[in-house]
This record gives C-alpha cells, structure tokens and sequence, in this order.
C-alpha cells in the first residue's frame, strides 16, 4: 500500500553577511493524501515541526549545512556555524498506523530551491531516524513521530544572494 504526501518548502531565508536558514514544510493534507479506508496500515501523517538550519555563513567557498534527525548540526567546507537565531531541527512528522506495519520512507534525492533574487540551493532530505525502512512501534495505533534531516548545499554570498528561496517535493510512504 503506497501513501503519497507533499511538502511544500515556503521559505529559505538568508540574511546580508549572516545567513540564517530556516526551511519550511507545511503538509497538503486532504487533496495529495489518498483516502485508503480505515483498514488502511497508515492512515495519517502530519508535520508536527519543520527543518531549520539555523544562523550561519557561507564563507568564501560555500560548503555545506546539515541538520541530523536528533537536530544536532554540522558543516563543511567554508560554512560557518553561529550561535545565534533560530534553534536548528529536523522535520518532525506523526504518523498514526497500525502496530507492527513494515514502513518504507521514500524521499527525493534532491530539491533545487530558487532564490527570489537569483541564485540556487540544492536541499537534499534525510537520513531518517530509524532508517528510510522500520516497523511501527506497539502504540503506533496512538500516533508516534519520526524526524527527518538534512543537508544544505551552499555556494558564496554571490552564488546565493541573501533573500527568500521558494521549493517543493513530495515522498511516498509504503506500507505492509
């Protein structure tokens, strides 16, 4: 049984010099998720909480910003962390299934996100936090949730100019 659900990503904001990146995912319940009946293994999921990258700068190179499903964050190349802004997360999501349902987690490899200024950021999603394949928990019946990282590919300021970066992706749950 195959649950699709989309994610839009509303927003990518990047500060002047700080870059603070706060990636928003809103879910389009009703019309994107089929209505597969009661006896369905997973009859919903909902975002609890959306991914953000948190404050930081690209330095001369660009690099790399990535947020782990315990919301721990990391970079790479010339990227530079700052403590300050918003507190990075992961995606939080529920799921309500049945108990002891197999779940496959399918995500895109990549979303290009477009910068309103010009400019692009490659989102790639993942990894999950008990694997992109786990089966559900005895009270799954009751709702549980499941977090979601992942990577930011940045260039220099002048590659990404500071302003909003618009995007979207969908993934599909498959469920036995």
């Amino acid at each position: 049984m195959q649950l699709n659900s989309t994610f839009l990503v509303l927003r990518l904001i990047l500060g002047f010099v700080l870059v603070s990146c706060g990636l928003v995912l809103n879910a389009q319940h009703g019309k994107d998720i089929k209505d597969i009946g009661h006896h369905s293994p997973v009859t919903s999921v909902e975002v609890i909480s959306e991914i953000n990258f948190g404050t930081f700068y690209p330095g001369d190179m660009g690099g790399t910003i990535d947020v782990d499903p315990r919301g721990f964050r990391t970079a790479s190349g010339s990227a530079v962390l700052l403590p300050m802004g918003d507190i990075p997360n992961p995606i939080t999501m529920e799921i309500v299934a049945r108990p002891a349902t197999m779940i496959q987690i399918i995500l895109p490899r990549e979303i290009i996100l477009y910068g309103a200024k010009g400019g692009q950021i490659t989102f790639i999603p993942g990894p999950l936090e008990f694997g992109d394949v786990f089966v559900t928990p005895p009270d799954a019946d009751r709702g549980f949730t499941v977090n979601i990282g992942g990577t930011l590919e940045v260039g220099t300021v002048s590659e990404n100019p500071p302003g909003d970066y618009f995007g979207a992706f969908s993934f599909t749950i498959v469920s036995e």
